[in-house]
């Protein structure tokens, strides 16, 4: 009895558990991306510094290593080198009016993507949606605001889910986008899109409403993520950094 006892549990530790630990996903605070937004935006506003900049991207990608986005790491420190070398080859070929000049400046408008695109990623695909709501109520932020940025992180992966869908009903019924024909295409396409958009609309507003948005008490949490120290440690370590640069001039 003992025995079939001991293997009923054996059973159930190995179903709750994966069978590899080191495949587990790590999670983070929302504060520690959210504050390195901040940060690094205030800074890059008083301050062209290419150093933090730099330091910055290594910083979101050493926070996309620990949480084991390995697609992700990988797809932007390649678009990174890219566009490093991208700026290179022009910076030495541009002279006043050519064409180098021109795709410089081209190419100066997807950095804003490159740069905060790793911590984007951590706050749109890794961070639950209740946990970033919760920690920015704790901050006293207004209400408005934060259901126009809940309604924002809903609504983005559910149109994506959403599109992939009029894709596929796309190639079932044979229909090929062609800017050959661009006001026919833009007729297939726009039509299942406002209709999608106005039933995820519905869908959101039935989902808040369920969940109590109109509650004018303070919203709870089912999550128990708290800041970890070494959370702390980094983002205390990112602004003394930050000081640093700024005091230095760099």
């Amino acid at each position: 009895m003992l025995a079939a006892k001991e293997a009923n549990l054996e059973l159930i530790k190995a179903t709750v558990q994966p069978a590899f630990p080191w495949s587990q996903r790590a999670k983070i605070h929302p504060a520690l991306p959210l504050s390195l937004q901040a940060f690094f935006s205030v800074y890059l506003f008083f301050y062209n510094s290419p150093t933090a900049i730099a330091f910055f991207v290594i910083c979101s990608l050493a926070l996309l290593a620990y949480l084991r986005r390995w697609r992700r790491l990988i797809l932007f420190i390649v678009a990174n080198l890219s566009y490093l070398s991208l700026i290179v080859f022009l910076q030495a070929r541009a002279e006043p009016g050519n064409y180098a000049q021109i795709a410089l400046m081209a190419i100066f408008i997807i950095f804003p993507i490159l740069c905060f695109g790793p911590l984007g990623s951590i706050v749109l695909l890794d961070t639950p949606v209740p946990d970033i709501l919760y920690f920015l109520q704790k901050l006293r932020l207004p209400r408005r605001f934060i259901l126009a940025l809940a309604i924002i992180l809903r609504f983005l992966p559910t149109y994506s889910s959403e599109a992939r869908l009029i894709r596929q009903s796309f190639k079932i019924r044979g229909i090929q986008l062609s800017l050959k024909r661009p006001l026919i295409s833009w007729g297939y396409l726009i039509m299942p899109v406002l209709l999608r958009l106005e039933a995820i609309s519905l869908e959101l507003s039935a989902a808040a409403i369920s969940r109590g948005i109109e509650n004018p008490q303070p919203r709870t949490s089912y999550s128990l993520n708290s800041l970890k120290p070494w959370e702390l440690i980094f983002m205390l370590f990112v602004f003394t950094v930050l000081i640093i640069l700024a005091v230095s001039g760099s």
